[in-house]
């Protein structure tokens, strides 16, 4: 998601900074563009299969993004060991081997685009990783005085060599419907005389997760401070009220340890996708990353190749961990129940039961406790009430660790 989320931002920073380089006011239309390489890549040291993604930069006329296929993309190591990136989906390239960047080699990215221009980055070593201490959880009160539950990480560098961090976390959540029973009800006739028929239910539908991932530049760094040293640094905020917290939640916080250059550049490409006005005097220019056209030094290209460590940590909390009083979040769906009848008003005319099973928008909570028998009433609710897969997948996590009771 970090990938997708820069590319998205890298995207609307070529928009604006190579065809508006100036405060003037201007018409939205885009005259004689010009297209640009864009990539985005990161290797770390992960034994996982690492992604490069190549655009061409797009016009506002334009649907975008115009995605770079057909290229040949590689990453070779400085004992000229060659990792080739086959495309898998348009502008995607996923290296064709697991593989993990490792301590004392640098690594480079090469790019042939189809009309036969290459391009390299520069060569970029490994930083020296630097483990996560602690994730923990405070209340906290953001800028807005909405009060939740911060998530914060700890770490120190005893080497003192590395400085520069960033952030990702991927966050999961247990979602359990209230108005859940074992029961369904199933059509057996949609034709007057209807029919139905109360079975129990073929999947789970009472418990579920719904993982999240971050998508916004998270940054740190102790270049100024006494000691290498991060300390209560805030990841993640989460209002009070957000039924996220309801039940039980998991975040797996992932730490990068960056060079200084890597750190720059994701730090005025947050600074500049973060301003209210994108073609205000604030304009940064063109960014310049680490990859260049080997033939054209007046081509530019947008994007860096970075190299990372990456220490990850995961925990579990619910929300009487971080509020030992107060109101649980509400479920974020109203859970009326309704009283629909087999027979409509009109004798051989639709049935408003078989409609709303149809629909595939209720589900039943229980038959009306009143005669015939079967019964012609059932009461329903709203599918998200009875049925969490609506909000989520009813298939476990791996990783998941129910509480212990």
């Amino acid at each position: 998601m970090f990938l997708e989320k820069t590319y998205r931002i890298l995207a609307w920073v070529v928009l604006c900074i190579l065809q508006y380089s100036c405060t003037e006011p201007f018409p939205i239309v885009t005259k004689g563009f010009e297209t640009v390489l864009v990539v985005q890549a990161t290797l770390t040291d992960e034994n996982i299969q690492h992604k490069v993604l190549l655009s061409r930069s797009y016009n506002l006329e334009g649907d975008g993004p115009n995605f770079e296929s057909n290229a040949k993309v590689m990453i070779k190591d400085d004992a000229q060991y060659v990792y080739d990136f086959p495309e898998t989906d348009p502008g995607t390239y996923v290296s064709s081997q697991a593989f993990a960047a490792q301590p004392g080699h640098s690594y480079q990215l090469f790019i042939e685009t189809a009309d036969g221009r290459s391009y390299s980055s520069d060569s970029e070593p490994l930083p020296q990783q630097v483990p996560i201490d602690r994730i923990y959880t405070e209340i906290e009160t953001n800028v807005d005085q909405v009060v939740g539950a911060g998530f914060f990480v700890d770490n120190h560098d005893a080497s003192g060599q590395s400085k520069y961090f960033r952030y990702t976390y991927e966050e999961t959540y247990e979602i359990i419907a209230p108005y859940w029973v074992r029961e369904d009800i199933y059509i057996v006739s949609d034709q007057f005389p209807y029919q139905v028929d109360v079975k129990l239910k073929t999947q789970e539908e009472h418990y579920c997760y719904k993982t999240n991932l971050s998508n916004n530049i998270v940054l740190a760094n102790t270049s100024d401070y006494a000691e290498n040293r991060i300390s209560r640094f805030q990841v993640r905020f989460i209002a009070k009220d957000d039924y996220m917290l309801r039940n039980r939640y998991s975040i797996l916080v992932h730490q990068y340890t960056q060079s200084l250059e890597a750190h720059n550049y994701l730090k005025t490409l947050k600074e500049f996708s973060g301003s209210e006005n994108p073609f205000s005097e604030n304009q940064p220019g063109f960014i310049e990353g680490n990859i260049t056209s080997d033939h054209d030094t007046n081509e530019k290209v947008v994007g860096f190749f970075e190299v990372s460590s990456v220490s990850s940590k995961r925990i579990f909390v619910k929300f009487r961990d971080i509020f030992p009083t107060g109101n649980f979040p509400d479920f974020p769906y109203g859970c009326q129940s309704n009283a629909i009848s087999l027979y409509g008003r009109v004798p051989q005319g639709p049935s408003p039961l078989i409609d709303a099973i149809e629909s595939g928008q209720y589900k039943m909570y229980t038959p009306a406790p009143t005669p015939p028998d079967p019964p012609t009433v059932y009461i329903m609710v709203g599918r998200p009430c009875g049925d969490c897969t609506f909000m989520g997948s009813n298939k476990k996590p791996d990783f998941w660790v129910d509480e212990k009771i």
